[in-house]
Parts: C-alpha cells; sequence; structure tokens
C-alpha cells in the first residue's frame, strides 16, 4: 500500500513519465515477487518508461513490459550514468 501511494505520489507531484529502480538485492528470497510488483506499480503510475538497473531488477521490466510500458534494462550503476550523461531519459520524457 506504502509503495503504491510513493510511486503514484511522484508521478502526480512530478508529472513522472521515467522511473528508475534498481535492484534490490536486500529482499532475499521475495525478490522476484517484489520486483515484479513494482513494475506493475510503475505501468499503474502511468510510467512511459522504466529503466531498471540490474539484473535482480529484470522482474519488474518483464511486468513493466507486458503492462505496455517502454522499458530500458541496464547491467549496472555505471550505465546508468552514462545512459544519464547522455541525455537519453531526458529525450524520452518530452
Amino acid at each position: 500500500e506504502g509503495e503504491v501511494k510513493r510511486i503514484t505520489t511522484a508521478a502526480e507531484v512530478y508529472e513522472a513519465r521515467t522511473v528508475i529502480i534498481s535492484e534490490m538485492l536486500e529482499l532475499g528470497s521475495a525478490s522476484h515477487a517484489d520486483h515484479t510488483r513494482t513494475g506493475e506499480l510503475a505501468a499503474a503510475a502511468g510510467a512511459q518508461v522504466l529503466v531498471t538497473i540490474g539484473q535482480g531488477a529484470a522482474p519488474a521490466a518483464q511486468a513493466a513490459r507486458a503492462a505496455g510500458v517502454h522499458t530500458i534494462e541496464l547491467p549496472d550503476a555505471q550505465a546508468a550514468i552514462e545512459l544519464l550523461d547522455g541525455g537519453v531519459l531526458r529525450l524520452l520524457q518530452q
């Protein structure tokens, strides 16, 4: 419930169309289900693009993609930095 509110509020306040998440290694055995739920929540909040960082976040990308959200899957934080530095996300948000 709290996660839904945080994602939805951010989407409304900031008119966010791009959501960026990284793998949440601390989730342990709940990792797959919780990442899947995060992807579903991003889609429900109206995200147009979901960027995931790390292999552990792949279930979020799969769930969002199934809901029609464009996804970008990055292997690590360095790839995310390079993507942001290149201005790609700014272009996607327009």
